[in-house]
């Protein structure tokens, strides 16, 4: 991604922020007896858009901006 550094260190934090959520939300989950396959589910959700998002970086699918 063409990502000056303050977007890149904005996005990371946003990343942090995202991770910490789901963290609170699968473990306020489990405490509430949510059945753990949906759970299981939401966490593999996010899983597969990190893999997705490396998967498109390293075969150069991301936008250069010619300036």
């Amino acid at each position: 991604m063409d990502w000056n550094k303050e977007e890149f260190e904005e996005n990371k934090k946003l990343a942090r922020i995202t991770v910490f959520v789901e963290l609170l939300v699968v473990i306020a989950l489990t405490y509430l007896g949510m059945v753990e396959k949906y759970i299981l589910f939401m966490s593999f959700g996010m899983i597969l858009c990190a893999i997705l998002l490396t998967l498109g970086k390293i075969t150069g699918q991301e936008v250069k901006c010619d300036e």
